[in-house]
């Protein structure tokens, strides 16, 4: 099994979902999609992305992006409020660990925290170059790169938030997203 393999089944596992997109199909597979999840409010933060796939990727989507919501447009007081009225937030994952199913997210890439955990789904894309096979191999390149993102921290998430903390049962989307999406963009 490859590390694509593997990353698809551990996600499979904890009920996200996973699939590698060709860029040059990458307009038709998004308005399918979309249409089909019924995704009508969407933002995306991502800057800085090193890979050219996935920043040709959210530069389309940024101009689909939700009216009058982007990081320059909404004060720093709403926009908690704005991003909790999102049907889907789309990120760029700077590394994807096969092993756990897991996308890591550094905090350079985006501007608001919030993206991660409070629209009901989270869009992660990321490309084959930044597929590891463990976090260790991810924190190590991270640590080798000429470039290194300024960030103030990472968020690994891997598939939807869950928790049975409540009287044992199992609820889904309690402190992140209830959908979690991740598609290896290629060229």
């Amino acid at each position: 099994m490859n590390r694509w393999q593997q990353f698809q089944q551990e996600l499979e596992n904890v009920s996200g979902e996973a699939q590698r997109v060709a860029l040059a199909r990458f307009p038709d597979v998004w308005s399918r999609w979309r249409s089909r999840e019924g995704i009508q409010q969407i933002a995306c933060f991502a800057t800085r992305v090193p890979e050219e796939p996935v920043a040709q990727a959210l530069a389309l989507l940024s101009h689909q992006q939700s009216e009058g919501f982007s990081a320059a447009s909404v004060s720093p007081e709403t926009v908690k409020e704005h991003i909790a009225a999102l049907d889907l937030a789309v990120v760029y994952a700077h590394y994807l660990i096969a092993e756990t199913g897991t996308a890591f997210l550094l905090d350079a890439h985006h501007r608001a925290r919030g993206l991660y955990l409070l629209p009901p789904h989270l869009l992660v894309l990321s490309s084959p170059r930044r597929l590891q096979t463990t976090l260790a191999g991810a924190l190590a390149e991270l640590s080798r790169e000429e470039e290194p993102a300024r960030s103030s921290g990472f968020l690994l998430v891997t598939g939807p938030s869950r928790t049975a903390d409540i009287e044992k049962k199992l609820v889904i989307g309690v402190h992140g997203p209830e959908r979690l999406t991740v598609w290896l963009l290629e060229d």
